[in-house]
Parts: C-alpha cells; structure tokens; sequence
C-alpha cells in the first residue's frame, strides 16, 4: 500500500480551497454587491489564484526559483495597481469598460446564450479580460529577474517549507 506523503494531502487541501473559494464568490454575484466590490472580486481572485498555482507549482523545482521571485514580485505589484484602480474607478471605469466588450463580442457571437449561462459566462470573460493585463508584469518580473538575477539574500524564501 503506497503512502500519500503530508505535502500531497496539503496541496491537494489548497485546490479544494481554491475551488471552494471561487464557488464562494461568485455566488455571491447573485446578491446585490457595488460595482466596485464587483470589479474587485472579478480582478483579485483570478490573479490570487494564478500567484498560489505558480507559488506552487515553482516551489517543487529548484532551477525555477529565480524566476517563480520575479513571478510573484510583479504579479504582487500588478495586482496592488488593480486594487487601487478598482477602488477609486472600479463601478466608473471597470465594469462598464467589460460590460461593452462583452456586448461586443455577444453581437459577433454565432449562437445566443441561454438565460442561465449568461451570468457564467459574462463572469468567466470579465475575469479574463482584466487578469490578462495582470498577468503580464508578473510575466516580465519573472524574465526580468531570470536575465538580471537578484543579489543572493540571507533570509529563507520559503517559511512554510516544513508545512507543505
């Protein structure tokens, strides 16, 4: 009988977390929530999620570290911008901005959505549409930091190890 190790069982704790939270949250579109809490929840989540996953995933490989340090600084500073762009402008700016891109693309669209799949699928779109830009300085951080390096620091960068 083979043995599940405890860092198999946590990170498959972490997915389940991760789903729970999605499910969590977007039920709660159903409520009447404020635009700005709306385009925070459509911006913060994914990019949570994409920065957990790379943090995961970048941890089990050594060669990837330097990497996985740009990856998170970037994606970190990328998603503080969001965050206080969503606060100041997100009921202004965000959801309208997402909602005419969506009208756009339903125009082009061959098949109609049903009644049911809309609210999925416009929240499925409008978290792609505002992770992609996201993405991308957590992308260039991680280039950055493979071309450039960082100076070798004293301090341990994973405090969980022995959790995980």
């Amino acid at each position: 009988m083979k043995v599940v190790s405890r860092s198999a069982i946590a990170r498959i704790m972490i997915l389940v977390l991760l789903v729970a939270l999605n499910f969590g949250a977007y039920r709660t579109r159903g409520a009447a929530i404020d635009p700005t809490s709306y385009a925070l929840l459509l911006g913060v989540l994914p990019m949570v999620q994409v920065l957990g996953v790379g943090y995961l995933v970048g941890r089990g490989s050594p060669g990837s570290r330097l990497f996985l340090r740009g990856f998170l600084a970037g994606g970190l500073a990328a998603m503080a911008l969001y965050v206080a762009l969503a606060a100041v402008a997100g009921g202004t700016l965000i959801v309208p901005l997402i909602q005419s891109a969506f009208t756009e693309l339903l125009v082009l669209s061959p098949a109609p959505l049903a009644g049911w799949a809309f609210p999925f699928a416009f929240d499925a779109f409008a978290s792609l549409v505002v992770l992609l830009p996201q993405l991308v300085p957590a992308l260039l951080g991680g280039y950055w930091t493979l071309l450039v390096g960082l100076p070798d620091l004293d301090w341990e960068f994973e405090p969980s190890s022995r959790i995980l």
